[in-house]
C-alpha cells in the first residue's frame, strides 16, 4: 500500500513497441542515407540530415499510420498533422547538427547519435496526441 503504480495498459505497451519498431527501421534509413549524403559531399552537416530526415519520413508516415497507431483517419487529416510534426522533427534534425557539428566541432556521429535519440521521443509524443490520437476501435480500420 502507499506506492504508486507505474503500469502501462496492454494496449500502450504495443503501440509503443510498434512505433520503435516502425523508428527503428525509420532510423536505420535516416543514418544510411546520412551517411551517404555526407560522404558524397553534401555539405554542411544540417543539410545532410534535413535531406536524409526527409526521406526517412515517407516511411515513418506509412509505418505509423498502418502499424503503430492503427489509425483510420483519413489522410485529409492525419497527412497535413503528419507533415507539421515531421516538420518540428526535422527543425530538431537541423538545429542540432548545427549545433553540435557545425557550430561545436563535434564529429557528424555525434550530432546523428543526438539526432537519434532526441528526434524519436519528440515524434511519438507528437504522432500518439496529434497526429494519431486514440480514437474508439469502432472508428479504425483493421
Amino acid at each position: 500500500r502507499g506506492r504508486l503504480s507505474m503500469r502501462l495498459p496492454a494496449d500502450s505497451i504495443g503501440r509503443l513497441a510498434r512505433f520503435t519498431a516502425v523508428g527503428l527501421a525509420a532510423m536505420a534509413a535516416y543514418v544510411i542515407a546520412v551517411t551517404v549524403l555526407a560522404r558524397a559531399g553534401l555539405q554542411p552537416a544540417w543539410l545532410a540530415s534535413g535531406a536524409a530526415y526527409a526521406l526517412a519520413a515517407v516511411w515513418s508516415y506509412v509505418g505509423h499510420r498502418r502499424f503503430s497507431f492503427r489509425s483510420g483517419a483519413a489522410h485529409s487529416v492525419a497527412g497535413p498533422r503528419f507533415v507539421a510534426a515531421t516538420a518540428a522533427g526535422q527543425a530538431l534534425a537541423v538545429a542540432v547538427p548545427a549545433l553540435l557539428t557545425d557550430a561545436g566541432g563535434l564529429p557528424q556521429l555525434v550530432s546523428t547519435a543526438a539526432v537519434c535519440l532526441v528526434c524519436p521521443a519528440a515524434s511519438f509524443l507528437l504522432n500518439s496526441r496529434f497526429v494519431f490520437p486514440d480514437r474508439p476501435a469502432a472508428q479504425e480500420t483493421p
